[in-house]
């Protein structure tokens, strides 16, 4: 494909006033759903810093040498994925908004900027999967093991 074509527009979007009102009820719930997130991301931090320095003293853990190493690395777990998912909630956030600016002025490089954000959110939901698969996966297994 040639710049010729890379210019082209693949096809166009006729946004109505009905398409437009979905868009702004849209980018309301998104704003909810980031104060949500930073709401709940606010006392498991504080939980995930509290756990970290309460792990100092694992010595009753002894008979379970598995277990002492997810009951240390497990608040950092914990602290990653909070982050991780209060970021991937801004670029929907940041999704949200680029393209409610860009609908409302209408501005059709900042629609399409849109969907940048809304592919770094889509990257990072599925680093936070793999994350919390992996994490709630260790948990399991070492729960299982020592019918905790």
């Amino acid at each position: 494909m040639d710049n010729a074509d890379h210019d082209k527009d693949i096809f166009s979007i006729r946004l109505d006033r009905e398409g437009l009102r979905w868009i702004l009820k849209f980018c309301r719930a998104v704003k909810f759903i980031l104060f949500l997130s930073i709401i709940i991301a606010i006392p498991s931090l504080i939980t995930g810093v509290l756990q970290v320095s309460r792990t100092k003293n694992i010595s009753f853990l002894n008979d379970h040498p598995l277990y002492k190493i997810y009951y240390v690395l497990y608040p950092y777990w914990w602290i990653v994925y909070m982050l991780l998912w209060v970021i991937q909630v801004y670029y929907y956030w940041k999704f949200s908004t680029t393209l409610k600016r860009a609908v409302q002025i209408p501005d059709e490089k900042g629609f399409n900027e849109s969907f940048r954000h809304l592919y770094h959110n889509a990257l990072l939901i599925i680093v936070v999967c793999i994350i919390s698969f992996l994490g709630n996966g260790v948990s399991f297994l070492v729960n299982l093991m020592y019918d905790l």
